[in-house]
């Protein structure tokens, strides 16, 4: 009798034993708190490989503790393995991104090093365009160039147009036409309709190719079907006034900031309606459509370049030679033409629309139609010059397929610039320019621990300058791009993973093969941990501006013309008289 006590209590203790993992991934966690409800200082934590072991009397209730998950209780009653699974709550941890291994994963299982700009940060901050949104990310420069210009670079060698940051907008590259510019007063999608942005930091050309050399910037937008939703938005603001702006003392028409706040005085308007659609004859389809529009007006800060004339002449460059225009813009039959006051037009006017179409068959196909087009006038810089541009238009149209783990898009961007020109000296710029892409993508497991990721890409740059800026070799100067990746990535143990991946890009400019490999050694000490060994080799192709760019910019005296070339034949060539005073010649 005196040892029934004893015996009652052994038999009322259980043992419980188990392993905590993430409800999402499968990951084992390392420390977990497990405690008994209201008895916190009886417990153990899981161990390196997410196992514990503890002891509970009948009835105890048993409590799974870790920071950035919910907790979970049971209530023991017998011997038992009990596995638990925790859900996520940390929005940080658990985010979502596609742009590190161009598919989803969690953001601290990418190979990369990757910042996401969320919806809420997005929502509440104002920006003039989408580049404002990424002033705060680490790693990220922004060159700005008035209010709204600029461009954002990664790891520095930001100009007036950083190319070696790619800009993808839900996955089409974003950049002008055969200028292969990054733009973002040019793209049509609102601030409202940007669901995130993703910035991938360091090269990515071996999944991305040559444009990809310190980065990416991907900007993805909210699907009518999973955000349907009416927003207006309306904007007023002011600028600085700079008080002690210098004229040009030479120029009779000298530039004074406005004083005037009104004319300082910045207006937007924008407007978003994205709705479903209902199918009633076919409910395993799911519709939704949206359409977005946006009005930007505003007067950036004025400026007087000393190096600019204050009268020129505006001409048409041609293979013959420049045909000078009249006031009106006609060209003079006498070509002689007229002069004009060389007087900057600082104001800037930006209107877009962007629409879009998803169909959602069940849960295994996705089907999206999207395009929009963008209208911008006001003074940009560029690499040769300020250029005036009046009433750029830009547009794209986009189609993409998701089919369980296929992916699929073919989609072409386009330039209408037709009365541009530059300061400097009134020449005249014309861009048709169209970009074609068309790409394929498939990942596939094998086994549970090898994960295949393959594709391919076709570029096709096709510029039209009517000879403004490509001169002699506008008839010769399109260009095509060609490009197929593999990535494989191996789970040696649930903490830790190995990367290999390579691209293949051939293009008719270099007439050669480009090789960039990558590799990654992925090591999660811990929840939350992630600690990455890296490589990449990146390389850049230049676009069609660079290797055909055939355009006069300046008249030296002795009505010597001063023309910027590009390189068509790999390579500088210089073309000269015979000078008869030089007796060395070769």
């Amino acid at each position: 009798m005196l040892f029934l006590p004893f015996v009652v209590s052994a038999q009322n203790i259980y043992k419980v034993t188990g392993k905590v993992t993430d409800y999402e991934t499968g990951e084992e966690l390392i420390g977990v708190n497990i405690f008994i409800d209201g008895k916190k200082l009886s417990g153990t934590v899981s161990d390196f490989d997410g196992n514990y072991s503890i002891k509970v009397a009948k009835a105890d209730t048993l409590v799974f503790r870790y920071v950035g998950y919910k907790d979970e209780k049971f209530m023991i009653d017998v011997d038992k393995v009990l596995n638990v699974r925790l859900q996520s709550e940390n929005i940080e941890l658990n985010t979502v991104v596609v742009s590190g291994s161009r598919k989803q994963e969690k953001i601290l299982e990418t190979p990369s090093s990757i910042s996401v700009v969320g919806a809420e940060t997005i929502k509440n901050r104002v920006a003039s365009n989408a580049m404002d949104f990424l002033k705060d990310v680490t790693g990220v420069h922004i060159n700005k160039s008035g209010i709204q210009g600029g461009t954002p670079s990664v790891r520095g060698f930001n100009g007036y147009f950083s190319n070696d940051l790619m800009t993808l907008v839900d996955n089409r590259i974003a950049s002008l036409p055969s200028l292969r510019l990054n733009s973002f007063n040019m793209i049509p999608t609102d601030n409202d309709d940007i669901n995130r942005i993703e910035v991938v930091r360091g090269p990515a050309s071996a999944l991305y190719g040559p444009n990809a050399v310190s980065g990416v910037v991907h900007i993805i937008t909210k699907s009518p079907i999973d955000e349907p939703e009416t927003t207006i938005s309306v904007g007023l603001g002011v600028r600085s006034y700079i008080s002690d702006t210098l004229p040009n003392k030479n120029n009779p028409y000298p530039r004074f900031d406005e004083k005037d706040i009104t004319e300082r005085t910045i207006r937007t308007f924008a407007f978003r309606h994205a709705d479903t659609i209902r199918t009633t004859k076919k409910r395993g389809v799911k519709m939704g459509y949206k359409v977005s529009t946006k009005v930007f007006k505003g007067l950036d800060w004025k400026y007087s370049e000393p190096s600019e004339p204050v009268k020129i002449i505006r001409s048409l460059p041609s293979t013959s030679g420049p045909k000078y225009l009249l006031r009106d813009g006609s060209i003079d039959p006498k070509n002689k033409g007229e002069e004009v006051n060389n007087v900057r037009d600082e104001h800037i006017s930006k209107v877009s629309v962007d629409g879009r179409m998803d169909f959602r068959f069940k849960k295994d196909l996705d089907l999206i139609l999207s395009g929009g087009f963008n209208t911008y006038s006001g003074v940009d810089m560029t690499p040769i010059g300020a250029m005036q541009n009046r009433g750029w238009k830009y547009y794209y149209a986009q189609t993409r397929i998701m089919w369980k783990k296929l992916f699929a898009q073919v989609y072409m961007n386009g330039n209408q610039a037709r009365d541009s020109y530059y300061v400097p000296t009134g020449s005249m710029f014309k861009d048709k320019s169209k970009f074609y892409a068309l790409q394929l993508q498939h990942t596939t497991d094998i086994g549970k621990k090898l994960n295949l990721i393959y594709g391919t890409d076709a570029f096709f740059y096709n510029p039209n300058s009517e000879h403004t800026l490509n001169g002699r070799y506008e008839e010769s100067d399109n260009i095509q791009e060609a490009g197929a990746y593999l990535q494989a990535k191996y789970q040696i143990h649930p903490r830790l993973e190995i990367l290999a991946a390579s691209r293949m890009d051939y293009g008719t400019q270099l007439e050669k093969i480009s090789i960039s490999p990558r590799a990654a050694f992925i090591f999660k000490p811990g929840t939350g941990q992630n600690l990455r060994f890296v490589f990449n080799k990146a390389y850049k192709t230049a676009g069609p501006a660079a290797y055909y760019i055939d355009a006069e910019q300046a008249t030296i005296p002795v009505d010597i013309p001063v023309r910027v070339l590009g390189t068509p034949n790999s390579g500088f060539q210089y073309s000269f008289n015979n000078n008869p005073y030089y007796d060395h010649q070769l």
